[in-house]
């Protein structure tokens, strides 16, 4: 057979509390699933004979290859590797190769070809194991650098999973500055749920739910969670998703929507919350605020930078709804939420 693997370096604190690599790779929510991780999988271009995960030590090649594309901010022994790892019919491999080459590539572009087609597809179901572990455990995987390995052939690849833990502080008396605690959950459920999602694993989304997790998936991506202006729209995108069957009279049906779900929280919360995100996002859009150029100048050093770090206030509530809505319908069951027809709680 062959095997593909996809590493995510980390530091161990994304893994574990204490923040040692003995307890990232001993004590982490991953272990609280199955060691096959195949049964979650319901599709996949190529037949998947295996699929698992475990965190291990980083390799030197693969502290090599970050330190290449970094600066030197960590020491060599501050990371741990998430490793996926896939295993794939020889047979399919070979007729990946054959395709190639009656296309036109050499044997060995061929095969280079192959393997990364492979590895790829790997990558791209790690990260949905990742996007549903950061519902169950917000914060649980943080990365910008992932590497793929397929037949002796190592592949860079920039691009990783983000977590938003480090937006998601609490301070009980200001709501709607901070995201309200969001507590680990066991991960099998959340996996289990995910196997009749279907457009969640086929790309193509069709109902509410489905849209809402393909916009949950840019808020991981490298390019996007780095900077909260290209981030906030698909945050808000992911929570009309949700809630808004069309483009028309949004404000209200969140405002009217959201206490059906969350209905720990009370009305006015929810339309105070409401009104200063879509505030946020309309004072950005329209250039009505003063906040720094993208330039690194220190926040303090500007007579704005109060007023633009304000602008972040909307983040943390933003996914606390998310999360828990999607909570919800991990909870109940549902493939989607039809607001035609009142959500059964």
């Amino acid at each position: 057979m062959v095997v593909t693997t996809t590493s995510f370096l980390l530091q161990p604190f994304n893994l574990c509390s204490e923040g040692t690599i003995e307890k990232a790779i001993s004590d982490n929510l991953w272990l609280k699933l199955p060691y096959e991780l195949k049964e979650y999988i319901p599709t996949s271009p190529y037949e998947l004979k295996s699929f698992n995960v475990r965190v291990r030590r980083s390799k030197k090649r693969e502290i090599s290859a970050y330190f290449r594309k970094n600066p030197r901010h960590f020491r060599e022994d501050d990371f741990v590797a998430l490793e996926f790892r896939a295993k794939w019919s020889e047979e399919d491999f070979e007729d990946m190769i054959a395709d190639r080459e009656a296309r036109g590539l050499d044997a060995h572009q061929s095969r280079v070809a192959a393997a990364r087609m492979l590895s790829n597809i790997c990558l791209s179901l790690a990260q949905r194991m990742i996007v549903l572990m950061n519902i169950s455990s917000p914060g649980y995987s943080k990365t910008s650098f992932s590497i793929l390995e397929s037949k002796g052939l190592l592949f860079e690849v920039g691009e990783g999973c983000f977590s938003w833990l480090e937006y998601a502080s609490y301070e009980e008396e200001n709501f709607l500055a901070r995201s309200k605690p969001i507590f680990d959950q066991e991960p099998q459920a959340f996996f289990d749920w995910a196997k009749q999602i279907n457009g969640f694993w086929d790309n193509l989304p069709s109902t509410n739910v489905e849209r809402s997790l393909s916009y949950f998936s840019y808020i991981f991506t490298s390019e996007h969670h780095s900077n909260y202006f290209e981030t906030l729209p698909w945050i808000i995108g992911c929570l009309d998703a949700l809630y808004c069957e069309t483009n028309t009279g949004i404000s209200e049906k969140l405002k009217n929507r959201i206490p059906i779900i969350l209905n720990d929280l009370t009305k006015q919360e929810i339309v105070k919350a409401v009104n200063k995100v879509y505030q946020d996002r309309s004072r950005i859009v329209h250039g009505d605020s003063k906040f720094v150029a993208n330039f690194s100048d220190p926040y303090e050093l500007s007579d704005v930078g109060s007023s633009y770090i304000m602008l972040f206030d909307s983040l943390p509530l933003m996914l606390y709804l998310i999360i828990r809505t999607l909570r919800f319908c991990v909870e109940k069951n549902l493939k989607s939420l039809d607001f035609s027809e009142t959500v059964r709680l």
